[in-house]
């Protein structure tokens, strides 16, 4: 996974989008970034529907990369 991503700077002051606001940057990175998905574990961001890009579990971004069926 490392290999298909790529770096950027944390936004500052991103807008207020999830219920837990200290994960807002990882949405507006996200989208500075045009990503795809967002890859996480958390549920805050997992069951937030609408939510662009999408968050993804880390099994389903394996499933993106083709590195597992």
């Amino acid at each position: 996974i490392r290999d298909a991503g790529a770096m950027f700077a944390d936004p500052a002051n991103p807008p207020t989008v999830l219920r837990d606001s200290t994960d807002d940057y990882l949405v507006a990175l996200a989208r500075q970034a045009d990503a795809e998905a967002i890859v996480t574990s958390d549920h805050d961001l997992l069951d937030h529907k609408g939510l662009t890009p999408p968050a993804i579990d880390p099994r389903g971004a394996c499933k993106l990369l083709a590195l597992i069926d």
